[in-house]
């Protein structure tokens, strides 16, 4: 083995390190992301995205989209039970002493 040889095989090793690096590295991403923005669904996006690698990546960027998103229907700030219905008759209470001094009712 020449010199250019020995040179060759030590370059086609740090290309399939890099490929395998990168393709770690994509792998994790989007659970990593969905972990950190504590998303409701992290597991299945760290599943879908190596599954995403290993199938030809075209479903990977919409996994990345997905880690991003938050689900609509999870609110968990919003207030359950007796101080949900407490806080809506509070807003209601709220909007008709609006209305009222609108119409040039009552005033404060």
């Amino acid at each position: 083995m020449t010199g250019i040889d020995i040179f060759a095989w030590v370059v086609l090793l740090v290309i399939i390190a890099s490929v395998v690096v990168v393709f770690v590295v994509l792998g994790m991403l989007p659970g990593k992301i969905a972990t950190k923005r504590q998303h409701p669904q992290a597991q299945a996006i760290q599943v879908a995205s190596w599954l995403a690698l290993i199938f030809g990546f075209a479903a990977w960027p919409f996994i990345v989209v997905w880690a991003y998103l938050r689900s609509v229907a999870r609110r968990p700030d919003l207030p359950e039970g007796e101080a949900a219905r407490q806080r809506i008759a509070d807003l209601e209470a709220r909007i008709a002493r609006l209305e009222s001094v609108k119409e040039g009712g009552q005033t404060r």
